[in-house]
């Protein structure tokens, strides 16, 4: 059990091992949902796409659809930084 919970902590294996990828994109989605706006209020626009778009390439197809539901309750400037990180 120990070992399980150090691999899925350390994303062993993330494409390829379901739970590794679901919690990969819960932590994701909860940094988008929760602390996005905040955050993004704080960094320089180019540095927020960086991260949107490293993120966004450790999430599943799931996992992108979830950010896009999410998308929508977020404000204009930050919906503006997802379409620009998400068009590169």
């Amino acid at each position: 059990m120990i070992s399980r919970v150090a691999a899925l902590i350390k994303k062993e294996r993330l494409k390829a091992d379901p739970e590794a990828q679901a919690l990969e994109d819960a932590t994701c989605l909860a940094f988008l949902e929760l602390e996005f706006e905040a955050f993004a209020a704080k960094h320089p626009d180019e540095k927020v796409v960086s991260i949107l778009q490293k993120t966004w390439g450790k999430m599943s197809d799931t996992g992108h659809e979830a950010a896009l539901g999410a998308s929508k309750k977020m404000s204009a400037k930050t919906q503006g930084l997802m379409a620009r990180a998400l068009a590169s």
